[in-house]
Parts: structure tokens; sequence; C-alpha cells
């Protein structure tokens, strides 16, 4: 008898089909309660394991029953079933135990303030012998974070966030607590002849251990195949580690050579190479590197003429040129800005949406307006329009652009908008947390706050700073002033508080600059000792803190003397004599004075001695 008669016979395949479909409806049906939330995830896990099981337990069924007449249980037939019960309910039983082993994984992570969703993306590492394949580990990287950072189920860390942790030997624990991760993706690069294997972990930040890993290898003229690969291998060891989708992104290349594509990444590499020399103060090598990413780039556009990201990085390169030259004087400055310029415009004549190209543009405009390099006021009003333009729809057409609302805001605080200054800050953090320049933006708000009376951010921004850059001694001096300040929200005054934070202060201020900032701080403390009722001691401090013209030239100091004896000792006339002493010493000063509307001088705005003083 054949093998299909006897199938046939036996009616297995109808028995089967039966179960199959039967069982899937039953799975359907949980599948929908689960989704809505009634049961666990774990259940519908299960019950696939079960379901599978249960083919094989219909097809001995099947096999053994199928035939009339033929209904009697064997032993070799109770020796199957047993067997597939044993192997289905201990596969079952692994994924109930690898589910709960996980939960408690998270919960862990989550215990020690690292959500289980907040993703980190080390850069990858270049492990090739002979050959440097860094350009393309930090490509994929990138093209990793992008991909994954539009998913509403995951915050995924930006660039500079992993950058701080690039080719270093952190463990992987310690960087998620500095990164707040608990999810951490690490990677290896290694290229093998005519092929680039990639190794890719995902690892637990709370304990620093592997949860999965995978490995790819692809030809190495398709690289974009491996971008995409890469990015759906590690959404499948999310979604097997956080139980639910994970959606990717497109990718956003804008081209399909990708020989223009590898020469672009090999820039970029030599640009960060460039701006690490920087750092460490390696000029030699800061101009080789530069040098190299423009070569780099040219060949970029040579190779794929279409494609504006080249341009957009050589006019972004120029800008950080000119502000290198401009150490020399504006001058040399000049020619940068305006190759700068021509490599943006011919970058948005390719692609007017590009925002990299309006950013870099927006910056050489506004170098070129503040190095005073446009003798014509009225050209000089239209640079700095352009400019802010240009910033305007960078941070329009990509809102997660840092660098662009950072410098927007920078742009607001010269007019000076305030509060646009202060919002465009914010952005710039929100965009970027671990944001390069996080400092300056720190500083800013802090600023922007404090002026604008709003002395609750004010002390939060101040204490931010504190808590990330600890040896930065602006975020030390921002203390002094806002225990001086004259407002209910401002910090109860402390005068032990306040000379620990001078002390503090001025251990991170160096020498040269040691005498002036500490009789400013000694000042500073006296508006605390006045605001707590300890006017003689405000005034004995005062008196021992008069400056002379060869530390402070300008008379500084007697501005700042003046601040605290109209608010605080309420000496209206010794401030108007402290003013009138500065101003007569630096008239040039009282243009700027006629216009200030800062709470400072808002008591003496309307006081006809003051207007006259500052009129001249």
């Amino acid at each position: 008898m054949s093998t299909w008669k006897e199938l046939k016979e036996r009616r297995l395949v109808q028995i089967v089909a039966s179960y199959a479909v039967a069982g899937w409806v039953v799975v359907s049906i949980f599948g929908e309660v689960i989704d809505r939330g009634v049961l666990p995830e774990i259940v519908y896990r299960v019950l696939l394991v079960l379901y599978f099981g249960g083919f094989l337990v219909a097809l001995i069924a099947g096999w053994f029953h199928g035939e009339k007449g033929n209904q009697q249980f064997t032993k070799f037939e109770v020796g199957l079933l047993v067997v597939v019960a044993l192997g289905t309910f201990g596969i079952a039983g692994k994924t109930v135990q690898s589910h709960y082993s996980t939960e408690a994984r998270r919960e862990a992570g989550e215990a020690l303030g690292l959500p289980v969703r907040t993703v980190a993306v080390l850069y990858f590492r270049d492990q090739t012998r002979g050959e440097d394949f860094s350009y393309l580990a930090d490509g994929l990287t990138e093209s990793l974070i992008d991909q994954l950072s539009e998913n509403q189920g995951l915050t995924v860390l930006t660039t500079s966030a992993s950058a701080q942790f690039r080719d270093s030997n952190v463990p992987f624990d310690s960087i998620a607590k500095v990164l707040k991760a608990g999810t951490i993706v690490d990677g290896v690069v290694e290229g093998r002849g005519d092929a680039v294997r990639v190794n890719v972990s995902l690892i637990d930040g709370a304990s620093g251990t592997d949860l999965n890993r995978e490995t790819l290898e692809r030809p190495a003229d398709d690289l974009f195949a491996l971008q995409e690969d890469l990015a759906r291998e590690v959404s499948t060891l999310l979604r097997s580690w956080l139980g639910e989708e994970i959606q990717l992104r497109q990718v956003r290349r804008g081209t399909d050579d990708v020989a223009a594509w590898a020469l672009f990444q090999r820039g970029e590499r030599k640009r960060e190479e460039g701006e690490i020399a920087l750092r460490n103060g390696d000029r030699e090598e800061v101009v080789e590197a530069f040098r190299a990413a423009d070569s780099l780039y040219a060949e970029a556009e040579m190779a794929d003429p279409n494609w504006a990201p080249p341009l957009s990085s050589r006019a972004s390169l120029a800008a950080r040129w000119a502000q290198l030259s401009a150490r020399q004087g504006p001058a040399e400055a000049e020619g940068w800005l305006n190759a700068g310029v021509a490599y943006a415009d011919r970058a948005l004549n390719l692609d007017s949406r590009s925002a990299d190209a309006h950013l870099a543009r927006g910056s050489l405009e506004y170098f070129r307006w503040r190095m005073g390099l446009v003798a014509n006021p009225s050209e000089a009003d239209q640079t700095y329009d352009r400019a802010k333009a240009d910033l305007e729809e960078a941070t329009r057409l990509d809102s997660r652009l840092a660098d662009a609302w950072n410098l927007l805001s920078v742009l607001l605080s010269e007019e000076p908008d305030l509060v646009g200054a202060n919002l465009a800050a914010r952005r710039a953090l929100e965009a970027d947390e671990f944001y390069q320049a996080a400092s300056e933006v720190l500083l800013r708000l802090y600023a922007t706050s404090y002026d604008l009376e709003n002395m609750r951010d004010a002390v939060q921004y101040c204490d931010q700073g504190r808590d990330r850059y600890p040896r930065n001694a602006s975020f030390r001096e921002c203390r002094l002033w806002l225990l001086s300040a004259p407002y209910p929200q401002a910090p109860a005054p402390d005068p032990d508080e306040a000379w620990e934070a001078l002390t503090g202060y001025l251990r991170l201020v160096p020498p040269q600059f040691q005498e002036f900032e500490s009789l400013k701080g000694n000042i500073l403390v006296a508006g605390v000792l006045a605001r707590a009722q300890l006017a003689d001691s405000a005034q004995a401090v005062l008196s021992r803190s008069r400056s002379t013209l060869a530390v402070d030239p300008e008379m500084e100091l007697l501005g700042l003397e003046a601040l605290i004896r109209l608010h605080h000792l309420d000496e209206r006339d010794e401030a108007l004599n402290l003013l009138r002493t500065y101003l007569t010493t630096n008239p040039e000063h009282r243009a700027g004075w006629q216009w200030t509307s800062h709470w400072w001088w808002r008591p003496l705005q309307t006081d006809p001695s003051f207007r006259a003083l500052v009129e001249g």
C-alpha cells in the first residue's frame, strides 16, 4: 500500500488540519484578549508552545487511531505521547522561567533608575587587522541610532551620549549608570577580505551581562544591506528583551552610491579625530585631520554630485576653520566664511530641505556678523537676519538638531530676546541631553532665567550644572549670585553657605584672576549678609572689598557694589555716586545703560539723576 493511500485511510491529514484550524482559532481569541491587557503576554507564548506541541499529538493520534476499528492504545503510542508531553511542558516551563527571569532583570534595572526602554547604542569598535574600518563602525552605529530613534516605545540616546564612551574600557554597568540606560547595544566590526562581519550584543544595563547576541556577515560592497539587516537583527533582540514590536525608521541616506557613502563616513571620522585633537591642544594634528576630512568630503561629492551632505559638511567644517582662524584676527576668517557659504548654497540647491545645510549657513552668517566683518550697519542687520532665518529653518526641518537650537539661543540673547534665548536653550537640551556643549547651554538657561527674574528656574539650572560639571567654576559662582538675589524665590540667605560657596569657587579660579574674583565674591557675600539682616557685617565686607585700578582697570566692581547698596542697604544716593564714578571712567558704556531694562536698575529708571548720568 502506498504511503499516500495509507495516510488517506488513516485520515491523518483531516485530523491534523482540523486541529490546526481549531487550535489557531483558540490561540487567536486568547491573543485578542491579551492585546487588550486582560491577560499577561506570557499566556500567549505558552499557548503557542502548547499549540505546536499539539501538532505532534494530533499526528500521533491520527496515525494510530485514524483507521476504523483500531482504537486501542499501544505501549509504543503511549511512550511517544509521554515524550511529546514532557517535551512540550518542558519547553513551556522554560518559556515561563525565561519570562519571569527577564521580568526580574527589568524590575532590578528600574529599581536602580535604569529604565529598560532607555537604550544606549554604543559606538561599535573596529577590530579589523591591517585596515581601518573605524569609519564603517561609526556609520553603522549612527545609522542604527537613527533608525531606532523614532520608536515611540523607546528612548534612544543620542550619538553625543555614546561618544563619551567611544573606544573606552568602562564596564557596561558603569556606562549604564552614567547614561541612565537600562539597555545597551554594543558591537564589533571586522573586515574579512571581501566581506564585513558585525557581532552585535544586547546587554542588561543593570548587571552589565549579555542578554543575547547575533553575528552578521555581508559583502563589503553591499554596506547598505548590512545597515538594514543590522537594524532588523537589533530590533529582534530588543523585541525578545522588551516583549514588544520595535518599529524601525526608514533609512535616509540620500545616495545609492556605496563609495560616496563610505568616503563621507571616512570624512566624518577624520573630522571627529580633528575635534579630539583640538580638545587636546594638538594644533598640528587638528590641521592634518581637518584637511583630510575636507578632501574626503570632496571625493564623496565627486562620487555622487547630486548628494548634499558632503557639501553641508564642507560648509560646517569651513565654519570651524573660520572660528580657529579668527584667533589671528577676524580678517583671517573671512576667506573660510565665504567658501563655507558657497558650499552651503550648493548643498541647498541640491536639497532645499537639508537642515544641516541651513545650520551650516546660519552659523557662517552669524560668525560673519559677530566678528564685525560687515561694516555697513544696514548690511550687518541683513546678515544677522539671514543667520536667524537659516537657524530657525534648520530647527523647523529637524527639531533634533541641538547645535541649531544652541546657536539660535546665542543669537537671540544678542538682541536681547531673553525669552526666546531661554526657550531655544531648553530645546537644545531636550533634543540632546548629552549635548557636548551642554555646560554652556545650562549656563545660558541659568543666566536668562536670572535676568527674567525666574529665580526658581535659575536655581534649578545652576544646581544641574554644578552636579554635572563640578569642576566648572561658573556653576559655583552662580550660587553666590542667587544667594544675593533680592527675591523671595531665591535661596534663603545663609551667610555660612555663602562663604563656603565662595571658597569652593575660588579653588577653581585660575591664579591670575584670583584677586579680582575674590573681591567680586566678597561683594556678593555682602549682599547675602544684607539679605540676612546683618547690615553692619555687610558694610564691613563692602568696605574691605574696594579694588584698585591695577586689579579692576574698568572699575566693574563699583557697579556690583552699587547694586548691593541699592537693593539690600537702601542706599540710593551712594549707589548713584558709585555709578557716576564708574560711567565717568567708562563713558563708552553709557550707550548700553540708556536702553537697559534689567531689573537690577529698575528702581532708578525714573530717577532724574540716573537719567542724566546715563545720558551724559
